[in-house]
């Protein structure tokens, strides 16, 4: 049987993962959503075009090319032309994973070009993802997603909740209480919460999944992670799907 991508018409969805602060989880998150529409049986293409690391290319469990988009600072026009080309003549879902160096110069091409009114009118389904991190990250990252949420004409962004290591809170306040998200929501589709677990536990497992660049169905099968490492890596994988099931990208 045929896989389906997209939007009921056979095209695939296109997923941008943007995030101007750098080691706040952009190529992790990446990797489960890819993780995640591939176990949803649809076909998937990822593109790695960090220019600085290449973290979703080491994830060998995954279809991942290395595009170089950038030079000296700026997007380089025929190669990006040559990923929309890529992506309007192939029927997946494609997952692109950014930089934090090339966040504003590429999303300020992509709005130049208006990318996303042409990935639209050819029948894909955009996804804007970015990440808010807890923590020092939290303000930088709450900025970029107003940004982003200030340019995208569409409710397409994807907030990507990372407390992994600290809690996106502030002053007492919780994410969607502060008034900075708030300006922002209407943009929003919808929250995945990459919850703060016991360290010792959960923490532990999946920083080790994520140092090893193994996906979730790799590591649950490695024998070198004991019944109840592999029991704890199901449960996380169960959470974020069960998120992003109520999403329901690409539908």
């Amino acid at each position: 049987m045929a896989k389906s991508n997209g939007n009921g018409n056979g095209a695939g969805a296109v997923h941008l993962m943007l995030q101007g602060k750098g080691g706040v989880g952009k190529s992790t998150c990446s990797a489960f959503l890819a993780q995640y529409l591939q176990e949803k049986g649809r076909e998937v293409a990822c593109l790695d075009t960090d220019p600085v690391n290449h973290t979703l290319a080491g994830y060998e469990g995954l279809p991942v090319e290395i595009v170089e988009l950038m030079d000296e600072g700026e997007v380089n026009s025929k190669r990006f032309d040559q990923v929309i080309v890529k992506v309007l003549s192939e029927n997946k879902d494609f997952v692109i994973d950014s930089g934090a160096s090339s966040f504003i110069s590429l999303w300020n091409y992509i709005l130049q070009n208006e990318v996303l009114a042409l990935l639209t009118a050819n029948g894909r389904r955009v996804y804007i993802h970015t990440i808010v991190a807890g923590g020092g990250a939290l303000l930088e990252t709450i900025s970029n997603l107003k940004e982003l949420a200030k340019t995208t004409p569409d409710r397409n962004l994807v907030v990507w909740v990372n407390e992994h290591e600290a809690r996106a809170e502030m002053d007492g306040k919780k994410l969607g209480e502060m008034a900075a998200y708030r300006a922002s929501e209407s943009k929003v589709l919808g929250n995945i919460l990459v919850e703060r677990r016991n360290q010792q536990t959960f923490g532990s497992d999946l920083r080790r999944m994520i140092s090893d660049r193994l996906t979730f169905t790799e590591a649950i099968a490695r024998p070198e992670y004991n019944v109840m490492e592999r029991q704890r890596l199901a449960v996380v994988r169960r959470g974020l799907y069960e998120q992003l099931d109520g999403v329901e990208l690409g539908a």
